[in-house]
């Protein structure tokens, strides 16, 4: 590792190339929090005046640290070509800053004169281009991703002659490339585009050059304190793919990584983090804290020839997650008993279940075995959540537990062994305590009642019923009734729906026990109690 302070225009200066690998995050800068500290920064430090050296009685400019440029070298041609590990961020957000000024020169020429720059063609070819270089070498930055191509847009439309207006760049509205080149054009003017100029050439920076793969994580992760901080996706990602060459990243990133980023992004992105964590605690049979994470991964690979099969495996297990989850499933049989197990909340068991689709994906248990599986499963939470308590125990082990003892080779019989060896608040609930709960309970306010009568109203049918559009009504509504039966599970049904309505009884309060009591007793059968 080579390190040496440096000016950022000298950073940018010459036939040089600056790449932002594929494992990098896309830029991520934000107009009205990084990018605006950025640019009052180098406004400040450009109307800041010389100060005397007490020593030497000279003047001297005061410069203006920006952090350092992480890089290493792969000239391969006739341009110096950098691969840049930390400081994307940056010099991206400067590139931006930098194309604002070129366009208020080039089209306010006699007002946005600058001292010391002859024409608009310097600051074009310090900072933008390479001049006589052909396709990519012709720009000095190559972004990853689709930000390369929103860069290499905006600067040809830049150096045209064609004025840009706001409309051009609203039209693209997704982009954050666009957005803060309009930020920064729309804060530059001819008060203080001289100011900007000195500022930018106070802007002080460290180089540091790697000169070995091996070291590059451990650079980046000592260096990147800078910018917005990383999810644990960001980071894994970085670790996965920085160590090999750029031919082997674009490959597992276009095959593999980004079809995994395409299927949360589609959902929310949120839910990647989450995965990530799962695949840990399914991998290292162990309770993970989110904070964790990414330490812990590590250990999962420790050479880049690993890091590739992990990159693979990852893809398959993220398609297992989806599947069972978000309804990308391609079996119609499974995709409904997906949908109804979603409805316990089964997401914190998710490390148990990837390990459990992998086992039937590959074979090694029967469609019905997986079912019946999930169902006991289902039928754990569900009770679990029909009485209040939750059934998400991911951070006390639980769930590592099942992973690590649970025989996927008679896992209907060991799943039943494990989950009633549970004691205490976390067993599996019987019939009875069930029974007594529900009977008091109100349901008007249990979020899921809807879905638990429509389960009530189909069970035991071939031919089901849809309920999808059908509300729930209030049996009886008399004034006289106690108000603690007009919320009970026994006062509430579908319209035009006759759900357990022949019982007899001599008062309103009595139908609604007898007939609580009946739902009841369908609710324990629809969400069984296992047997061994």
């Amino acid at each position: 590792m080579e390190a040496t302070n440096g000016k950022i225009k000298d950073f940018f200066d010459g036939k040089k190339q600056h790449i932002i690998p594929i494992h990098q995050r896309k830029y991520s800068w934000n107009k009205n929090d990084e990018c605006k500290q950025l640019f009052e920064d180098i406004l400040k430090i450009g109307e800041t005046k010389p100060i005397k050296n007490e020593l030497t009685g000279k003047l001297e400019e005061i410069d203006y640290y920006v952090g350092a440029m992480v890089y290493k070298d792969i000239t391969d041609s006739q341009i110096t070509k950098r691969v840049v590990e930390d400081g994307q961020q940056r010099i991206t957000s400067i590139t931006l800053l930098v194309l604002g000024m070129i366009d208020r020169m080039k089209n306010q020429p006699r007002l946005c004169a600058i001292d010391g720059v002859n024409d608009v063609g310097e600051l074009i070819e310090t900072y933008i281009i390479n001049k006589y270089s052909k396709g990519d070498e012709y720009y000095k930055l190559i972004l990853n991703d689709s930000d390369k191509q929103d860069l290499k847009d905006l600067i040809d439309m830049v150096l045209s002659n064609e004025k840009i207006t706001a409309k051009m760049i609203s039209s693209h509205k997704s982009s954050k490339i666009f957005a803060n080149f309009g930020f920064f054009r729309g804060k530059i003017n001819k008060n203080n585009i001289r100011k900007l100029y000195r500022g930018l050439l106070r802007l002080q920076i460290i180089e540091i050059s790697l000169q070995r793969y091996d070291i590059d994580q451990v650079i980046y992760e000592t260096l990147n304190s800078t910018g917005k901080s990383l999810s644990t996706v960001d980071r894994v990602r970085n670790y996965l793919l920085m160590g090999l060459q750029p031919e082997e990243q674009n490959e597992l990133y276009e095959h593999y990584w980004r079809s995994m980023e395409i299927l949360f992004e589609e959902i929310n992105p949120k839910y990647f983090d989450k995965f990530i964590r799962y695949y840990c605690i399914m991998k290292l049979q162990k309770g993970i804290k989110t904070d964790d994470v990414y330490k812990n991964f590590k250990t999962l690979t420790n050479n880049f020839s690993n890091a590739k099969s992990t990159v693979k495996e990852l893809f398959h297990y993220a398609e297992f997650f989806m599947s069972m989850f978000f309804g990308n499933e391609t079996d119609e049989k499974l995709k409904i008993v997906f949908e109804d197990f979603n409805n316990s909340n089964p997401l914190e068991f998710s490390p148990f279940l990837l390990k459990l689709y992998a086992a039937y994906y590959d074979g090694k248990i029967s469609k019905n075995d997986f079912i019946t599986t999930i169902k006991i499963l289902e039928s754990y939470l569900m009770r679990r959540g029909l009485c209040g308590l939750s059934g998400n125990q991911g951070s006390d082990g639980t769930v590592s537990r099942m992973v690590r003892d649970i025989d996927i080779s008679n896992v209907v019989e060991s799943i039943c062994s494990f989950l009633l060896d549970i004691k205490g608040n976390l067993r599996f609930l019987d019939d009875d305590y069930v029974g007594n709960v529900l009977k008091d309970k109100n349901f008007c306010l249990f979020r899921r009642n809807k879905y638990v009568l429509e389960k009530i109203a189909n069970f035991g049918r071939t031919t089901l019923i849809d309920l999808s559009d059908v509300e729930i009504t209030p049996i009886r509504i008399d004034r006289d009734i106690d108000e603690k039966y007009l919320t009970k599970l026994g006062n509430l049904t579908f319209d035009e729906i006759d759900l357990c309505m022949d019982i007899e009884a001599d008062s309103n309060e009595e139908f609604i026990d007898k007939r609580t009591e009946k739902l009841i007793d369908l609710i324990l059968r629809v969400w069984e109690y296992p047997t061994l």
